[in-house]
């Protein structure tokens, strides 16, 4: 089955999308070895709704230099996206499929996302099994306390 590629290039990652719905993400050298899952997961045709997925260089706070940072989601639908992190520096969204990515380098800072009319602050988050962070980093005031907002998907 036809697949369509797209390689990050701050963190190297590959996204690979199919047409029957399913992705993969993986560095590019190992991206083969990847097993495909579905994208329904991520899926939503309201931007009200933005399930995603945060991946990241290092754990916020861990270390003093610009790390990348990569949100995933998916969009069914054609909506315009822009992001913008708190600095004010515009990242680049890019569409393979239904799949919405933003990368991008910087401290740990948030990141707004606006999808059609609907806008999200997405905090960066930190584990508190991760103890204390070695380096400090602004935290979010929205649920989720110290560490940064915390979403669990739904069990059914």
């Amino acid at each position: 089955m036809e697949f369509y590629s797209l390689v990050l290039p701050r963190s190297g990652l590959s996204i690979q999308w199919r047409e029957d719905d399913m992705m993969r993400i993986a560095p590019a050298s190992t991206i083969e070895n990847e097993h495909w899952s579905p994208v329904s997961v991520l899926y939503t045709t309201d931007p009200e709704s933005f399930p995603h997925e945060i991946e990241q260089q290092v754990w916020p706070g861990d270390s003093p230099d610009p790390t990348w940072w990569l949100v995933i989601g998916a969009l069914n639908t054609p909506t315009a996206a822009a992001a913008q992190l708190a600095d004010g520096t515009a990242v680049p969204v890019h569409r393979l499929g239904p799949l919405v990515l933003c990368e991008w380098t910087s401290t740990p800072q948030p990141l707004t996302l606006t999808l059609g009319s609907v806008t999200h602050t997405l905090a960066p988050f930190r584990a508190p099994s991760r103890g204390p962070a070695p380096y400090p980093y602004p935290r979010s005031d929205t649920p989720g306390g110290e560490g940064g907002w915390v979403d669990f998907p739904r069990i059914e």
